[in-house]
């Protein structure tokens, strides 16, 4: 293959890596901020909630399970967490494959490409293990939510 064409191949990669990578983060941001706002939400009406009494009436009405709409216990919330580690791994994987590849074609390139692909296969193997064993952990403590079949 020509050299403007491994550039180009190049390019697109690191494109698309840096795009996932933002995405990534703007999700977790978001989650954040949404966790944060669950939780301010709740504490404030368990300030408005007086007495003991308020809040078991409050605990058992359909208000309160709306409020928790599916999610009564939390667990539901590891799961996107450990699949979007478990893709980011495999997608810098990937990524350090190709360019792993591309360098022997790259002659101006090579040690380059070589010394960033080894280093974003590191990453994706460490995030890829991360995930794997998060999920392990999660299931063995009970966390994961079980689907019904």
């Amino acid at each position: 293959m020509s050299e403007h064409v491994m550039i180009g191949v190049i390019m697109i990669s690191l494109f698309a890596s840096s795009a996932f990578i933002i995405a990534t983060i703007v999700d977790a941001v978001r989650a954040t901020r949404k966790e944060r706002y669950q939780a301010d939400v709740q504490s404030k009406l368990i300030e408005k909630l007086g007495t003991g009494a308020d809040v078991m009436s409050y605990a058992n009405s359909d208000a309160f399970k709306s409020l928790l709409a599916g999610n009564a216990d939390g667990r539901g919330t590891y799961v996107p967490r450990v699949l979007n580690t478990l893709q980011a791994g495999v997608v810098l994987l990937c990524t350090g494959i190709g360019m792993a590849v591309v360098s022997a074609f790259a002659y101006d390139a090579r040690l380059f490409l070589q010394v960033v692909g080894g280093i974003v296969i590191a990453l994706g193997i460490g995030l890829a293990l991360s995930g794997a064993w998060s999920y392990l952990l999660l299931r063995r403590w009970g966390l994961l939510v079980e689907e019904s079949k």
